[in-house]
């Protein structure tokens, strides 16, 4: 799942293009859309959630410049980082669309 905003950056119109592809061999991608949903505003952490449901789960915390190059990504099982991020994650399901779903708004929007 990914939360974007309007207009989608250069960068994130280049992951839709490897989204589009990880489609086609099955992943499933949701996408919240931020400017939308004010709700996702404070939703500004990059992170990946892994083993969420058993005794160790554990996040990668993503770092990026400001101009957006990947850093590298901070690994922790903090109980309280995790809830975090579970929170985060739940909330960006709770206003993410399927993949094509997104692409269809974005297209209607940019003609």
């Amino acid at each position: 799942m990914r939360v974007f905003g309007r207009p989608p950056s250069e960068y994130e119109c280049y992951q839709l293009i490897g989204y589009r592809e990880s489609a086609k061999a099955g992943e499933v991608t949701r996408i919240a859309d931020r400017s939308a949903h004010p709700e996702l505003a404070t939703l500004t952490r990059d992170f990946w959630l892994f083993d969420v449901g058993t005794a160790k789960p554990f996040a990668a915390l993503m770092s990026y410049d400001p101009a957006g190059q990947y850093l590298g990504a901070e690994i922790t099982a903090d109980p309280a980082v995790i809830v975090a991020c579970i929170t985060a994650r739940n909330l960006a399901q709770r206003y993410s669309v399927p993949l094509g779903v997104y692409l269809a708004q974005l297209k209607a929007e940019t003609g």
